[in-house]
Formats: C-alpha cells, structure tokens, sequence
C-alpha cells in the first residue's frame, strides 16, 4: 500500500494551516522529502528548514505567486524528477471580504486565480503524474462557504463552490480509474473548513463562529487523510446545519 507521506507537496505553505500541515506532519508523519511553495517564507523559514534538519527530511522551498502557473508547472516537475510527489496538499488561497458594495474587478480576479484556477492547476499537473504510476494522494482546501453565499465574501464563496465541483467530477474519474486499474491506489480529499485562526480569516468581516486552531484542524485533516478520506469536514456540525438550512 501506498506511503502516502514520502514525498510531500504543499502551496501556501508558509504560514497559517499550511505551516501547520508542514508542523503536524514533521512531528507526528515520517516524511524524506517535502516540497513547499508560498509569495514569502520570510517569518516561518528558519523554522521550516530547523525542523527539516532535525527530521532529516529533504526540504525544496521556493517562493512565488502561484498565479505564475508557468513557473508552478516547472517546479512540480522538478520535484517530482527528484522524488515521486505522492501526497500534494492544494492550500494555497486569497480572502476577499469588502464592507463596499460590491467587491472590484482586482480583488474578483485573484480570488478566482488563486482559489479555483491555480488550484485545480496544481491538481491536475500533480494528478497527471500520479495517473502514471497509479498511486497518489491529493488533498484540496475548500471551504464551508461554497455550500452558501457570504454577502461581504461573493467572490470567496463562489470561487471555492468551483474548486469543490471540480474536485466532486475528478473524484468519479479516479473512482472508476481505480476500479478499471486493480493495482492503482489514487485518492482524493475534499476539505470544507470553517472558520480556522490564520490571517486570511483575520481579514473576514463578520461574525466568525467556532474558530479552529490551524494546529488542531491540520493534524485531524491528516488523520482522515491518512484514512483515504474523501470528504473531511470541519466542524461537521456547521455542515449539518448549512444542510438542513438550504
């Protein structure tokens, strides 16, 4: 079976959840190589490559905005040349929340650049490898509110409503994948969070229910993960309610 936590590859990595997957995984996961992207490690890099050479884990690090899809492209596959990228995490993401009117045309397209176009970018230059050699883990952060329409965040909701129906059509395509191929192990993780404690929920205007420690919910996503978990939703209860409500 596959060890999902050989080669790992996270955008958005430098701070908030993503520092914390990158935490939670050196601590609690045997992890050789971990490849990582961000627009800035300047806070969290000594700490990132300290606790690599204290793990022994390889580390790639670079730093650039992921709308450079070029420049994203030419670096999965030279990570992946170095060591078969076996679970990529997509985290990488924008907030636009506006007490305006109506959001402007600037923060529209990079919430849509970044939250659904570079994401299901990353997916797909990572899957097509995976494809390949039948084994991989992709984990997706999505979010509660593509299940609803925030009226200070419309541009944040609908661009993570894309991100998740991409990632509920690729799921029945590596469902049947992986049926057709018995030696193939490729899955798929749809996470819907909450309110988790980063700078991007800082800059949400509203009410914030039952905020998440970043820590907490990156260590419970990876034990779904761990799981083969498709949907990983947190808090589930928030979930239940937006359900009974729509």
């Amino acid at each position: 079976m596959l060890s999902k936590f050989d080669h790992v590859f996270i955008t958005g990595a430098s701070r908030g959840l993503g520092l914390s997957f990158i935490l939670v995984l050196l601590k609690e996961y045997e992890v050789k190589t971990l490849s990582i992207c961000a627009r800035n490690f300047k806070s969290s890099l000594d700490l990132i490559k300290s606790l690599c050479k204290e793990k022994n884990v390889n580390l790639n690090i670079l730093s650039f905005d992921i709308r450079d899809t070029d420049r994203l492209k030419a670096y999965i596959d030279a990570c992946d040349k170095e060591n078969n990228i076996s679970l990529l995490i997509a985290n990488a993401g924008v907030s636009v929340s506006t007490d305006s009117l109506f959001e402007n045309d600037i923060a529209i397209n990079r919430c849509f650049d970044v939250n659904t176009k570079s994401s299901i970018l990353t997916i797909y230059y990572v899957l097509d490898k995976m494809l390949k050699r039948k084994y991989g883990h992709i984990v997706a952060i999505s979010s509660l509110a593509s299940l609803i329409s925030l009226p200070s965040s419309e541009s944040y909701c609908a661009s993570k409503m894309a991100l998740s129906s991409y990632l509920d059509s690729i799921r029945f395509k590596l469902d049947h994948f992986n049926r057709e191929n018995k030696d193939s192990h490729i899955y798929i993780s749809k996470v819907l969070l909450g309110f988790v404690k980063t700078d991007m929920s800082d800059r949400f205007i509203g009410k914030k229910v039952n905020m998440l420690d970043s820590n907490k919910a990156a260590h419970i996503i990876l034990k779904k993960v761990s799981k083969n978990k498709y949907n990983i939703i947190l808090p589930f209860y928030i979930y239940a309610f937006l359900n009974c409500v729509n």
